[in-house]
């Protein structure tokens, strides 16, 4: 366990002696390594596994009440949007008034599914897919559109009134790596 990061997630600068204390009264072996801890916990203390679980012992021995509650911090700027773009809120907000009911489908698809509703012979791939149909992720909504409509008609539902306002991923070269981005993939609304 790094000391720096848990003082960082628990907020307080709490001494290194501190946290080798509260490990000792947890009987957990520890070891010094200068700017971290090294800690070996027995077999019967399986819900250790992480460095958080090892911070969350810490913040628990040091106790909770001694924490301040403060809010979080976030730099956060205002972006305003154009004029002419309408937001997906009120697209929602539209579509429910006019009773649509809004439908949220995965955005792992069927390779079938995007050969035959998005002209997609190449979709990105999924390596380690959840399901077989699951396989590519999805270029077009009409998929998953479709398959509700399917699921509900099957089921004696004469009238299907459905929405998504979802992401899509498509292959693209002009996308750098990025905070919120991957090289080679668009991922548009």
């Amino acid at each position: 366990m790094r000391v720096e990061r848990c003082r960082r997630v628990i907020g307080v600068p709490i001494e290194k002696s501190a946290m080798v204390h509260a490990f000792a009264r947890l009987a957990l072996p520890v070891r010094d390594l200068g700017d971290a801890l090294e800690i070996t916990p027995p077999a019967y203390r399986f819900d250790i596994a992480l460095e958080e679980d090892l911070i969350e012992e810490v913040s628990r021995l040091y106790g909770f009440e001694r924490i301040p509650a403060l809010p979080p911090k976030a730099s956060a700027k205002m972006r305003i949007g154009r004029e002419a773009h309408r937001n997906v809120h009120a697209f929602r907000r539209r579509m429910a008034e006019r009773d649509f009911f809004e439908v949220i489908n995965y955005s792992f698809v069927d390779a079938v599914w995007e050969r035959d509703f998005a002209g997609n012979t190449k979709p990105i791939s999924v390596l380690n897919p959840i399901a077989s149909q699951m396989g590519v992720m999805r270029s077009s909504l009409f998929g998953g559109l479709i398959a509700n409509v399917v699921y509900n008609v099957n089921r004696k539902q004469a009238r299907v009134r459905a929405f998504e306002a979802g992401s899509v991923f498509l292959r693209s070269t002009a996308i750098a790596d990025g905070d919120l981005t991957i090289a080679g993939f668009s991922q548009p609304r």
